[in-house]
This record gives structure tokens, sequence and C-alpha cells, in this order.
């Protein structure tokens, strides 16, 4: 073999290890985009369903009596809409708190509102020059979502209603409307019914007419029993009217409001009791959540396809629930990938949507 042939035949080895090298480099990297994408397309879902109801711990009277304190924190008495010895029924009014200071407070949320609306404005005109201030405009909307939050509350606090929580005959003596030393009204009630307290974590679980269950401790069963009424005033201001003597059912960090159920079978008198109140509003976990353009967004699993899918939700106490978008059961995605687009497939991690 002369050395020319030689040459040649070294160019040809050299030329078919490159190629070798470069089709094994390119089945890794396909191979590795094929895994990534399966990896990718591997989610777990979270199952939509109510929450687990709140548990308080009550106990059963015979003839209840309610008495009722002038408490200056909340304003003047501005009305009293019954008559000595009147016999109520539930819910009828009681008698109505005016705080003016309140009154105030409400304007000046109104104003600052107003404000941030204007503020709103101003960023809306520039955010096709600079997207970046869609950030600043989803700030400012929730500032004002906080603000329309405090002013509904306000609002309840500056006028307040008070209702009868059971039938009964009232006593009154409106000579002591303004002493928050003496009680000027008593209800009183031969109907059996179960008291219990709700933290103001809770308060707005419930609702008057509610069905809740009644767990008889000493008896080992259940009952149903109907949400008769809902103090607005919480133990602590009961207990700051009756004086630095009297002891309250507060708890440390919060406070405590008194609700009363209607069993519809008798309880013995004294017995402990737990009542678990139906919570009908859906959480969504943060994770599941996108927001575009001010809108939020979840992925629900349809047919084996990832659905984009809408949903409003609104602030209640502390928490964000769902107002639409979503029904009991549907799947939705957990931290759904910037990559992933409406009806794409995907696979669903085994066993997901059992633990969460």
């Amino acid at each position: 073999m002369n050395k020319k042939a030689f040459q040649n035949k070294r160019n040809i080895i050299i030329v078919v290890i490159g190629l070798l090298v470069i089709t094994l480099m390119t089945l890794a990297l396909v191979q590795g985009k094929i895994t990534a994408k399966r990896s990718k397309d591997l989610y777990e879902v979270y199952v939509v369903r109510t929450q687990e109801p709140v548990i308080t711990d009550g106990i059963s009277r015979p003839n209840q009596e309610k008495s009722y304190y002038y408490d200056p924190t909340n304003g003047v008495i501005s009305a009293i809409h019954v008559k000595n010895g009147q016999n109520v029924k539930i819910s009828d009014p009681l008698f109505a708190y005016h705080n003016e200071t309140l009154v105030y407070q409400i304007e000046d949320a109104k104003t600052q509102q107003k404000r941030l609306y204007n503020q709103k404005k101003e960023l809306q005109k520039q955010v096709d020059i600079d997207p970046t201030l869609k950030q600043s405009i989803a700030e400012i909307d929730a500032q004002i979502a906080d603000l329309s939050t405090n002013i509904q509350r306000l609002r309840e606090k500056a006028n307040i209603v008070v209702y009868a929580p059971m039938e009964g005959k009232i006593i009154l003596d409106s000579n002591k409307k303004t002493d928050p030393s003496a009680p000027f009204l008593h209800l009183i009630s031969t109907t059996p019914m179960v008291v219990s307290t709700v933290s103001e974590y809770d308060y707005y679980a419930l609702k008057t007419d509610q069905k809740v269950r009644v767990y008889i401790n000493a008896e080992d069963r259940e009952i149903e029993g109907t949400v008769t009424g809902i103090d607005e005033l919480s133990t602590v201001s009961t207990v700051t009217a009756m004086g630095a003597g009297a002891t309250g059912t507060g708890s440390a960090g919060g406070v405590n409001f008194t609700f009363y159920v209607a069993p519809e079978e008798a309880i013995h008198v004294d017995f402990s009791v737990q009542i678990k109140i139906p919570l009908e509003e859906i959480i969504i976990p943060e994770e599941c959540i996108l927001t575009e353009e001010e809108k939020e967004y979840v992925f629900v699993v349809k047919e084996g396809k990832a659905v984009k899918q809408e949903i409003t939700r609104e602030k209640k106490g502390l928490q964000m629930v769902l107002t639409s978008g979503l029904a009991l059961g549907d799947e939705v995605l957990i931290s759904p990938d910037s990559a992933l687009i409406d009806g794409q497939e995907v696979r669903i991690k085994e066993g997901s949507g059992n633990a969460h």
C-alpha cells in the first residue's frame, strides 16, 4: 500500500468515527429531551372539595336567660325595638348601636380608596409603554380590595343591630341603657338549646338557620341542629360591660362569639356536646393558580388533557375563597409549569389527589 492510499484510508476512518460520535450525541440529546418531556408532563393534582368542618364545644341548657349590658365601645344605643313584657321570636330585632367614630373611619377609607383608583388610572395610561407597571397595578388592586373589605366590616360595626337568638319574653329597663354596670334588657326562654362559642376567625362560617351536627359525648350519638342566633358582640365586650369582677371566655390572640343551636332531639341538661359547623366555601392551594393580566387561571384535567380554566376568588376573613370556575371533584394541576398549554395531554402521578 502506497503512502497516498494509506492517507485516504485514515481520513475515511476519521470521518466514520466523527459521524458515529455525532450520531451518538444526537441520540443522547433526543433521548434527554424525551425524558425531560415525560418528567415535565408528570403532574400531581388537587381534588376540589369542601373544607373540613369547624368543631366547637358546647353545653345543653334547659331554659336560657340572656342579659344585655350597654357597651360604650360600640357607640350609643340608637334604638330599642322591644317593650317590657313583650314576647319575641328568633331573629326579632332587640336594639341597635350607632358608632359615629366608625362612620368617620369609613369616610377616611373611602377617600384612600378613591386616591388608589386615581393612581391606578394613571398607571394604566402608561402600561403600554412600561409593561412592568402591571405588577404595581396588581398591588394597588389588592389594596383596594382590602379597603373594600375593611369598609364593609366598619359599616357592620358602625350600625350594629342585636337580634333575639331564641324565642322568649323581654324584661326591659330602658333607664339603664346608658349604664354599663347593670343589664338593661333580659331575654328569658324556656326552649331547650345548646350554647357554644366560635372564634373571631371562624365567625363568618356561621349564619342563622344554618344546619349543623351535634355530637353528644356521653351518649356517643349525633343529631342535627339549627343555628338560631349569633351574638353580634363578643364575650370580651360582654365581660367589659359587666365589670372587672366578671370572667370571660375570650382566648389568647382573639375573642369568641356566643351562638345558639336548637337540637332536633332532646339532650339531657348540662350534657357536653361538640358542634360540627360545615364550611361550604372552597379553598384552592396557591400553587395551583396562575396569574395573567390581573386574572387567575388553573389547569383542570379532563380526559387526560390540561384545560385552562379562569377562576374568580374573593377575600373572606383571612382566606381567599372560590366564587366561580370550578366544581367539587374537579382535578386541578399542582404547580403547572409555564410551558404548559391549553389542551396539552398530561400524565398524572399515581396516587396523586388522595393526600391533598
